[in-house]
């Protein structure tokens, strides 16, 4: 028996395996937004980002506090280095690298499955948790969102491990991959308190101590970079303000918009709201005070517009657990029309799926700390909806549903959960929350799509035309001039090519 069910677990790996690899290559060959990234994309802001690196060095001396992700900024710069600056060759390995590394996090989500059930369960968390569509669509894309799913995972696993084996390493393992996650989604801090708060119920004081000392140790760096060769008291990014402005401004409208004047990309969201900031306060500001202008400005809003706060927040709430991926830098809906593998999104295991039986499972199913699982749930929920939606911010959420959707499912299938008359009027409310049309994709996302699509296309047949040496010129070129399109800044001194 155990034999059997060995060759099943390694045959069910495989088989995933298989999955991941033919996506893999299918995108790094046929997607041309993937194979070189539009202009203006995280994806082309990151690759300019460890050209700055390269030329400024680690430290990124003489430049200013963190605008963008660092961690993140500092793993691309590592793979940046084994490929020489080729761009075709650098986005692949990067994706290739997140791919085994979400592949590797399906295993831990397994371990985790066997952790809160009774029951073997975990082949079926396998497969729920490899072939979610929005999982698939995202390991592919040359962007972090996929590593903050896996490292997510890790964190679970691990706290829940700790929980039952009171092993120290598994709590500092929590600490320290949680302190990973909160340079991708800084809303995750609310995590921070419901972790200790549990451990010091248990009477385990010091490993709360520990387990913040891992997260500490994930942030320190960089917040005492930024002290020390920025001269600015930011912890991590500063251009958190200008987040919580967007989704909390007089036509904010629960999704990203635009704020006039400022690009909507990530040089767009440091450089130009600096500018406008300056340019409203009649005065020069630094990074910090640039975070606190844009959020005081947020903050004005909330007070002076109650209602329409209130109204806004409820939005972002339903936002939060509607049915519809609600994309920015990359359209699924684009990747549906005109990359056949992709529509599979268009099948009925969707995060409306998720959400009906995930929360039906938060009632009825029957699946270990389930009010620990729940607060984390809802708190996420809640600050998920601080800023604005889109579908890669809500990930996390989809973790806690699709763990109680295991255990709905499972509950049903063994009949310890009846299909009642409240089971079916709670699961119709469900669906009607997750399917009710608070968010319509209008021809602007489309149009955006194809002319991303239009400019890679362009880039693609430009370097068969010219050659690997003479477009890799072009393309250092075509980053320079989107770098000087947002400041007179020197950023990539140690790539400036002669003017002739």
């Amino acid at each position: 028996m155990r034999l059997i069910q060995y060759l099943l677990k390694k045959t069910d790996y495989l088989l995933i395996a298989a999955v991941y690899l033919f996506y893999y290559f299918y995108a790094v060959t046929n997607i041309h937004e993937i194979i070189i990234p539009s202009r203006g994309t995280d994806p082309f802001a990151f690759d300019l980002v460890t050209d700055i690196i390269l030329a400024k060095g680690v430290l990124l001396k003489g430049c200013p506090a963190y605008f963008f992700c660092p961690l993140y900024a500092y793993f691309a710069y590592m793979i940046k280095l084994l490929v020489a600056g080729n761009p075709f060759i650098y986005f692949r390995i990067l994706i290739f690298v997140q791919v085994t590394v979400f592949f590797i996090s399906t295993i831990y989500f397994r371990k985790l499955a066997s952790l809160l059930f009774k029951n073997n369960v975990s082949r079926l968390a396998y497969y729920m948790y490899s072939l979610y569509p929005p999982f698939i669509f995202y390991s592919v894309l040359p962007t972090k969102t996929v590593l903050a799913t896996a490292c997510f995972t890790f964190f679970l696993y691990n706290f829940i491990r700790y929980i039952q084996s009171r092993a120290v390493w598994s709590i500092v393992i929590a600490g320290l991959f949680l302190g990973v996650i909160l340079h991708f989604r800084g809303n995750c801090a609310v995590l921070i308190p419901v972790v200790c708060v549990y451990l010091v119920r248990k009477r385990a004081f010091w490993h709360s101590v520990v387990f913040l000392a891992g997260v500490i140790v994930l942030i320190a760096p960089f917040f005492l970079r930024n002290c020390l060769i920025a001269h600015e008291p930011v912890v991590l990014s500063s251009v958190g303000g200008i987040h919580l402005y967007i989704g909390n401004n007089e036509t904010a409208s629960g999704t990203y918009s635009v704020i006039d004047g400022v690009d909507a990309s990530m040089f767009g969201h440091y450089f130009d709201a600096k500018r406008v900031a300056q340019q409203q306060t009649g005065s020069t500001l630094t990074d910090s005070g640039l975070n606190r202008y844009w959020k005081t400005k947020a903050y004005r809003f909330i007070i002076t517009h109650p209602l329409n706060t209130l109204y806004l927040a409820s939005r972002k709430i339903f936002l939060a657990v509607n049915h519809v991926m609600i994309s920015n830098n990359y359209s699924i809906l684009f990747f549906r029309k005109e990359y056949l593998p992709f529509a599979i999104s268009f099948i009925p295991y969707n995060f409306a799926f998720l959400f009906v039986t995930g929360m039906l499972g938060f009632l009825y199913g029957r699946i270990r700390y389930k009010s620990l699982l729940a607060t984390c749930f809802v708190l996420l929920w809640l600050s998920t909806a601080v800023i604005f939606i889109a579908d890669r911010y809500r990930l996390p959420l989809t973790l806690f549903l699709m763990l109680n959707s295991i255990g709905f499912i499972n509950g049903i299938a063994e009949k310890k959960i009846r299909i009642t008359a409240a089971v079916i009027s709670l699961g119709l409310i469900f669906v009607l929350i997750t399917l009710y049309p608070a968010f319509s994709y209008d021809q602007t996302f489309m149009t955006i799509a194809y002319k991303k699509n239009a400019y890679c296309r362009n880039m693609i047949a430009k370097h068969k035309q010219m050659g690997n040496a003479e477009f890799m010129d072009l393309y250092q070129r075509e980053k320079q001039s989107y770098a000087r399109s947002f400041t007179s800044l020197p950023l990539l001194v140690a790539h400036t090519i002669e003017e002739h």
